[in-house]
C-alpha cells in the first residue's frame, strides 16, 4: 500500500507539471542553453585592433557584407574596381588571410562589373557568394563557393539560368548546419506588360553539390514591382523565411513565404501587413533555432490625411508551434519625428530585440525595444544611446546575449560596438571600434550562437574610403 501510495503522488505531480506546461503558451520553447564558459564572449567586448583588408587606391570600396560559421572563421566580400574581392579571416591561425579577386573584371565576359554580393558560411567552415552579374543582359545571379576541406574556391557556377527572364538583383543567401545553400532573389518577367517582378529560389545540396532548378516563391498577379526590400533567415533545420514589400497597384504591402526543408516546398506567401497605412519598406527578418520569426518594416501615415507625416515602425510574428502569423503590430513611439532603420534579433531564449532610429530633438538617436516569444509581449521602447547615432546591425548568441553595431556623428562618424547583457537585461558601455579617419557606412556585423563576431566598415584615409574589420573572440 506504501509503494502505491508513492505511486499516487508520484503520477499527481505529473500531472502538475504537465498541466502547468498547457497553460503556458503554445507559441515557443526556448533552446538548449550553452555552457557558462560560451556566454561571457560577447559581454567581454575584446574586439582586436581593426585589420586593413585592402589597399586599392583607385577606388572606393562598396557594397561589402560579412558572415562568420560555428568555429569563429570569417568571411568578407566586398566590391571595388568592377570585381568581387573576399578576405577569410581563420579562427585557428588567429589572422586574416590576403584579399583575394573571386569574380575578375571581365567586362566583355560574363562576369562583368560583378555586384550586390551576400555571403554565408554553413556549420563546417564552406561558404557561398552570390552576386547579380550587370554586364550581361538580362542580368544574372551567379554563386561561387569556398571550400573549407581543399582552402579554395570553387569555379562560379551561374544559379539563375531562365534565358527568357529580364534583371535578377538583390540575392541572398542562407546557410543550414548540414552545408546546404539557399539562394533567392528578384527577378523581372519580361513576357508581359507591363514587366512585373517576382521572387525567385534555388537550394544548394551538399550531398550532390549541385544547384537546384530555380522556383518562383511569389504567386501575385499585381507584383509589379516586388522584392525591393528582399530579406531572408534560416533556423536550425534549414527551413528558411523570406519577406519582401510588393506593390499592389496603390500601396506596397509585407509579404512572407517559407520553405520547409524537410519536404523541400516553398509555401504559400501571405501578407504581413495587416493595417490600412501608407506602403511598407526597410524590411528586415530574423528567425530562432525553432524557426520563429520576427518581421519588422516602417510606414508612415502619409494616406491617413495628417498635414505633416511620420514614419513608423511595425512588426509581425511567426509562431513555429503553429505555424501561423500573427496580426500587424505597431511599435509605440519614442519622439514626436521618424522612426527608420529598424534592425531585429532573435535570441536561443524566446526573445527578440529590434533597435531603430529616431528623429529627435535635431538628431537621431537609437532607440531599443524586446519582445518575448514565449508570453506575445513587449517592452515599452526606450533610448538606447545619448549618442546621435545611425546605420545600426544587430547579433545575438545563443544564451540572449546581444551586440549592436552603430556610427556615431561625432566629428569622424566612429563605429561603437553595445553589448546586452542577457542575465542582468542591461545595455553595457559602448565600445569604439574603428581607429581614426571618417568611418563612410557599409558597416557590417556577424555573430555565431558561441558569441564570436565579426564587424567591417569602410572607413576614409583622406582620399579613399578602405574596407577594415575586427573580430570579437
Amino acid at each position: 500500500m506504501k509503494h502505491l501510495n508513492l505511486l499516487l503522488v508520484a503520477m499527481f505531480l505529473l500531472l502538475i507539471v504537465a498541466c502547468g506546461r498547457d497553460s503556458a503558451p503554445a507559441h515557443t520553447q526556448p533552446e538548449p542553453q550553452p555552457q557558462p564558459e560560451a556566454q561571457a564572449v560577447m559581454l567581454a567586448q575584446n574586439w582586436a585592433p581593426a585589420s586593413l583588408l585592402e589597399n586599392v587606391t583607385s577606388e572606393d570600396v562598396k557594397e561589402s557584407e560579412v558572415s562568420i560559421d560555428d568555429v569563429g572563421n570569417a568571411v568578407v566580400v566586398w566590391c571595388q574596381n568592377g570585381k568581387t574581392w573576399a578576405a577569410r579571416y581563420s579562427a585557428l591561425e588567429a589572422q586574416w588571410g590576403l584579399a583575394e579577386v573571386i569574380v575578375p573584371d571581365h567586362r566583355s565576359g560574363n562576369f562583368a562589373f560583378s555586384s550586390e554580393p551576400h555571403v554565408a558560411a554553413d556549420g563546417s567552415g564552406n561558404a557561398m557568394v552570390v552576386w547579380a552579374d550587370p554586364g550581361t543582359n538580362p542580368w544574372k545571379i551567379w554563386g561561387i563557393r569556398f571550400s573549407h576541406a581543399s582552402g579554395a574556391w570553387e569555379p562560379p557556377v551561374l544559379i539563375e539560368t531562365n534565358a527568357a527572364s529580364g534583371d535578377s538583383k538583390n540575392p541572398r543567401v542562407m546557410a543550414d548546419a548540414s552545408g546546404n545553400f539557399t539562394a533567392i532573389w528578384v527577378q523581372e518577367d519580361r513576357t508581359v506588360w507591363p514587366f512585373r517582378t517576382h521572387i525567385w529560389a534555388s537550394r544548394y545540396s551538399a550531398s550532390s553539390k549541385t544547384w537546384g532548378v530555380p522556383r518562383m516563391v511569389d504567386t501575385s498577379f499585381y507584383s509589379q514591382y516586388a522584392g525591393g526590400y528582399l530579406q531572408a533567415a534560416v533556423d536550425g533545420s534549414g527551413n528558411v523565411m523570406a519577406v519582401w514589400n510588393e506593390l499592389n497597384g496603390t500601396v506596397a504591402n509585407v509579404w512572407a513565404a517559407r520553405y520547409t526543408a524537410s519536404n523541400d516546398r516553398w509555401e504559400t506567401p501571405v501578407m504581413l501587413k495587416t493595417n490600412t497605412m501608407s506602403g511598407a519598406y526597410d524590411l528586415q527578418v530574423a528567425m530562432d533555432g525553432n524557426g520563429n520569426t520576427v518581421a519588422v518594416w516602417v510606414e508612415d501615415d502619409s494616406n491617413t490625411g495628417v498635414v505633416y507625416s511620420r514614419r513608423y515602425v511595425w512588426m509581425n510574428r511567426y509562431f513555429a508551434a503553429t505555424g501561423q502569423w500573427g496580426l500587424s503590430i505597431m511599435i509605440p513611439a519614442v519622439s514626436l519625428g521618424d522612426m527608420f532603420n529598424p534592425q531585429v534579433v532573435l535570441d536561443g531564449k524566446g526573445e527578440a530585440t529590434i533597435v531603430g532610429a529616431a528623429e529627435g530633438l535635431g538628431s537621431n538617436q537609437l532607440w531599443t525595444a524586446r519582445y518575448d516569444f514565449i508570453h506575445d509581449t513587449f517592452s515599452v521602447p526606450a533610448y538606447l544611446t545619448q549618442d546621435e547615432g545611425m546605420i545600426s546591425k544587430l547579433a545575438a548568441d545563443r544564451a540572449g546575449n546581444e551586440l549592436c553595431v552603430y556610427m556615431v556623428a561625432d566629428g569622424h562618424s566612429t563605429v561603437q560596438a553595445l553589448a546586452f547583457n542577457a542575465g542582468t537585461a542591461v545595455w553595457q558601455t559602448a565600445k569604439q571600434v574603428s581607429g581614426g579617419g571618417w568611418s563612410g557606412g557599409y558597416v557590417k556585423l556577424a555573430a555565431n550562437r558561441k558569441g564570436n563576431a565579426i564587424m567591417a566598415w569602410a572607413q576614409s584615409d583622406g582620399l579613399t574610403y578602405h574596407l577594415w574589420a575586427s573580430v570579437l573572440k
